[in-house]
């Protein structure tokens, strides 16, 4: 379903918390091993909780249950592309997480994949802000108990159904890591109506852009120094909210293929906060001039992105 380096990645990363948190690797593959084949597909609709809301039966997985859910529109302006609303749902036991689209040090990004879709021009996937989690191994992005990743549905033909199917990859951790794969498919109907609130609730937890920004998002405030001169290092100011020392954050994300380090928190008081990242001791860091570097700021009370040019 997946390519193969999805899950050479995830045994990569298995062997890494092995060597941080004392499981000999034979005990830790055994226990995690590389999930190849898929956990069921959930064809037939359901109604879901929500009004307005179909899904997919939920699929049981290792410490997790998830299902694809859809309903309404997506974008209110109908006037161009009459976009549909989708989301992958995910719950998780307690104490287990997963990862964002950049995980951090020791983890694997979740993996969606529409080709086998009908009546399907294009499908995005939005990601609700994220947490940093340390442990022995470094640092993971991610979410943990629950997360909804909406999905921007765009039809072929507006006036026909979209038959959204969904292969998707993710991982857990606790102690260990556990790589998984399922698949599900739902008809999304032409919608007139609103997108349905679980949907819509998770967008309002996606990052906005500085033009976009509501009250109680933080912002990026400038970003100086260089990843190449002088001390090789970028500091970046953050403007919040007051209450918002304790839960700021910063990540960072550069273009696939090329590792970024982890933003570090040097001060947080009153309305802003400031964090640096260092490029000293990446000997590849010159792979990064010229190219869009991607910074995310989250607080309790909401959060923001922009992009910068590396120099």
């Amino acid at each position: 379903m997946f390519p193969d380096n999805w899950a050479k990645a995830w045994l990569q990363m298995a062997m890494l918390r092995a060597c941080c948190i004392g499981f000999g690797v034979a005990g830790l593959v055994a226990l995690a091993p590389v999930v190849s084949g898929v956990l069921g597909a959930a064809q037939s609709q359901t109604l879901a909780q929500n009004v307005g809301v179909v899904g997919t039966a939920w699929q049981a997985a290792h410490a997790s249950r998830v299902r694809l859910i859809g309903g309404g529109l997506f974008d209110a302006d109908v006037s161009k592309i009459p976009t549909r609303a989708a989301a992958i749902e995910l719950t998780l036991d307690p104490q287990w997480k997963t990862y964002w689209r950049m995980p951090g040090d020791s983890g694997v990004p979740p993996q969606f994949d529409f080709s086998k879709s009908s009546n399907l021009a294009s499908a995005e996937v939005f990601y609700p802000a994220p947490q940093r989690f340390t442990d022995k191994s470094g640092d993971a992005i991610g979410y943990k108990s629950r997360v909804v990743f909406p999905i921007r549905v765009v039809p072929h033909d507006a006036s026909k159904p979209v038959t959204l199917t969904v292969d998707l990859a993710f991982g857990v951790c606790k102690d260990i890591c556990v790589p998984l794969e399922t698949q599900f498919a739902l008809e999304l109907p032409p919608s007139n109506v609103a997108t349905a609130p679980i949907i819509q609730a998770a967008r309002e937890q996606v990052p906005r852009s500085v033009n976009a920004l509501r009250p109680g998002d933080p912002q990026i405030q400038a970003i100086v120094g260089s990843i190449v001169g002088g001390a090789r290092q970028i500091e970046i100011s953050v403007k919040m909210s007051q209450d918002a020392a304790a839960s700021v954050d910063l990540f960072v994300e550069g273009p696939e293929g090329l590792f970024v380090p982890m933003a570090r928190k040097l001060a947080a008081r009153g309305e802003s906060a400031l964090f640096v990242v260092d490029f000293s001791k990446l000997a590849d860091a010159k792979d990064l001039l010229g190219k869009a570097l991607r910074f995310t700021a989250v607080t309790s009370s909401g959060a923001s992105d922009l992009t910068w040019t590396a120099r």
